[in-house]
């Protein structure tokens, strides 16, 4: 990975997963994100967190599995992760997103309100979907915003 910021924080999210028993996937292309190198990391943080706190619940889930996919599609700069832990509740999806929000106990639901704040910001869309027992939030930004640099 070029990105020698992002490539030592992959590396070290790969290591955790592998002290959880989780396999995490990554599928990484050069794509252009009109976000600064800390706010990738963010989302990125908090979506991997909270896809190991997914599949680290009371109860176990056999074969856990995260994957990471940084895309073009569409004209669409595109960050997908996927798990297979916990299912969100129809009910959970209207309010995921509202801050102090959660489903994991007090004091906690902010880091997903913070996410979508970055993502609106920087004219992206965030969704969240089912797909083949997997949960799937894709981030999604016009590729014509480019990459932001810290001056």
């Amino acid at each position: 990975i070029e990105n020698k910021i992002l490539g030592a924080f992959l590396y070290s999210k790969l290591k955790e997963a592998e002290s959880y028993g989780i396999q995490i996937k990554f599928c990484i292309e050069d794509v252009s994100l009109p976000l600064y190198d800390y706010e990738l990391i963010e989302i990125l943080g908090i979506l991997l967190d909270n896809a190991f706190e997914a599949l680290r619940t009371e109860e176990p889930v056999k074969n856990p599995e995260v994957f990471l996919e940084l895309f073009t599609k569409n004209n669409l700069s595109c960050v997908s992760i996927k798990n297979n832990g916990s299912r969100i509740s129809p009910e959970e999806i209207n309010n995921i997103f509202k801050p102090g929000y959660s489903t994991k106990g007090h004091e906690r639901g902010y880091g997903l309100y913070h996410l979508k704040h970055i993502v609106k910001k920087s004219g992206g869309d965030i969704e969240l979907s089912h797909q083949d027992g997997y949960t799937v939030f894709l981030v999604q930004f016009s590729s014509s915003s480019g990459h932001k640099t810290c001056e």
